[in-house]
């Protein structure tokens, strides 16, 4: 304090030097340059009051981020074994499904040749019902004549061509 109002009064003389005015240091403002270092005081304790919270809440909130991550890993281990597994596991089902597949596709083969045969014998036959049916209808008609030609005789005729 005693080296600021001797700063303060140095700075008054020249003051007064160039401008021709007083400035005085009085008890009063030694009494205000108090209060306003008790308050430029308190505010910078409550700023590094505040900064060192904020430091040891960062550090707690770290300390539970490591715990976590070593939990983390830690299951992360166990479940690396279990996927190691599950992963042998699904390659072996692959291959068998593989395997599997190679017999289905080898049967669909044999299955699609039988069917290519089956579609050629149908076409034949189907050819040749249409044929028969042709043939089917053209004598139709020669059958109902000998039907009706038939129907005409009776027995006395039959006895009169025996008598000749």
């Amino acid at each position: 304090m005693p080296f600021s109002f001797k700063c303060v009064n140095i700075q008054s003389d020249i003051v007064y030097n160039l401008e021709r005015r007083y400035v005085y240091t009085t008890p009063k403002s030694f009494l205000e340059l108090i209060t306003l270092f008790k308050n430029m005081l308190r505010k910078k304790s409550d700023f590094l009051q505040n900064a060192r919270e904020k430091y040891e809440l960062g550090v707690i909130k770290l300390n539970d981020t490591s715990t976590m991550v070593a939990e983390l890993e830690a299951s992360l281990k166990v479940s690396s074994v279990e996927v190691e597994k599950i992963k042998k596991m699904a390659d072996e089902q692959a291959r068998i499904v593989g395997a599997e597949k190679e017999i289905v596709d080898a049967e669909a083969d044999k299955a699609n040749a039988e069917s290519a045969k089956c579609a050629i014998i149908a076409k034949n036959v189907s050819e040749k019902m249409a044929s028969v049916q042709k043939d089917l209808d053209a004598a139709l008609p020669a059958v109902e004549k000998a039907e009706a030609a038939l129907a005409g005789l009776n027995v006395k005729d039959f006895q009169m061509l025996k008598a000749l």
